[in-house]
């Protein structure tokens, strides 16, 4: 190994030796950051779901107002086709 690499070495097992980890302050720094950031973005992550989520049954509605008009005109159509044929038969 080259000198560099033992360097490295040293200040890394030096770096985890030494407590390497967080400390209690910044644990609760840290975790009073996420609520804080859950307390912000929360809402809008549900208010954005919800409107997805009617927005798709908006769409399922227009397509069932669309199909009944649809169905709608076709037994108009119907209807007038009764009532031409009984009123040729009526003549009859």
């Amino acid at each position: 190994m080259t000198k560099e690499q033992d360097d490295l070495l040293q200040e890394l097992s030096s770096a985890t030796e030494d407590g390497g980890g967080v400390g209690r302050v910044a644990f609760r720094r840290a975790v009073m950051m996420i609520v804080i950031l859950f307390l912000i973005f929360g809402p809008k992550i549900l208010i954005t779901q919800q409107i997805y989520y009617k927005s798709i049954e908006i769409s399922k509605l227009r397509t069932l107002h669309q199909m009944l008009r649809e169905e709608n005109n076709y037994l108009r159509q119907q209807l007038e086709i009764q009532k031409f044929k009984n009123e040729i038969l009526d003549r009859m």
